[in-house]
């Protein structure tokens, strides 16, 4: 049984989600499959030595050294799993799970971003921790938001200030435009209309701009 978490944009961040494969991944969709294809591939490789150094960091400072040293690799093909799930909203980082084994894995786009680098490894350690607890790497109800606000209080990472009210319309938004976006992508396969093409590359943008927006935001319930 092999167990994904997705995380998408950013840290306290980005929307993440966890498969859980009990047919074989030829049955999976195409996005699936390629995300398990890319945790068996990670799992049988090294770690990049820049992010293993920046994991045993956050490791020590942040979660007492409980988490166990697992490879954290930059992966640019998360960007294909983006695509093949409509590309509305851009994935940062990724953790899965076979077995008791695991993985980070994270997208080469915040590598010139040390802020967004360190939102993105953050979020995913988040889910690290609460497989290691034996808790749902899939959720980012209360428990998660709990550790995740911890760390950024510890300065882990950078985060926004917010009230309630001010995540709940802003994630009503991303839902809605994300829902409206993969509207969209279904017309564009049966239109060669450049000027809609150039219009829904702009909502895409501004779509990625507000998730990161909502993702540093200190308390989030989940982000993409």
């Amino acid at each position: 049984m092999a167990v994904l978490a997705v995380v998408a944009t950013v840290l306290p961040i980005y929307l993440a989600t966890v498969e859980q494969r009990r047919n074989p991944s030829s049955t999976l969709p195409p996005a699936d499959r390629l995300r398990h294809e890319l945790l068996d591939l990670a799992l049988e490789l090294p770690g990049d030595a820049e992010l293993q150094a920046l994991y045993k960091s956050f490791n020590a400072k942040h979660f007492g050294n409980d988490l166990p040293p697992i490879p954290v690799r930059w992966e640019p093909r998360l960007a294909d799993v983006d695509r093949l799930e409509g590309g509305a909203a851009t994935m940062k980082g990724m953790f899965g799970t076979k077995g008791d084994r695991a993985a980070i894995l994270l997208s080469p786009s915040v590598q010139e971003d040390s802020a967004a680098l360190h939102r993105a490894l953050a979020h995913e350690m988040v889910h690290a921790y609460m497989f290691r607890m034996g808790q749902d790497t899939a959720e980012h109800g209360p428990a998660f938001q709990d550790v995740l606000r911890r760390l950024a209080m510890e300065g882990a990472f950078e985060g926004v200030p917010s009230s309630p009210e001010e995540r709940t319309a802003l994630r009503n938004w991303i839902d809605q435009e994300k829902a409206r976006l993969a509207t969209e992508d279904i017309a564009l396969r049966q239109s060669m209309d450049e000027a809609r093409l150039e219009r829904v590359r702009a909502d895409r943008e501004r779509l990625n701009q507000e998730i990161d927006r909502y993702n540093l935001m200190v308390v989030y319930p989940d982000g993409r």
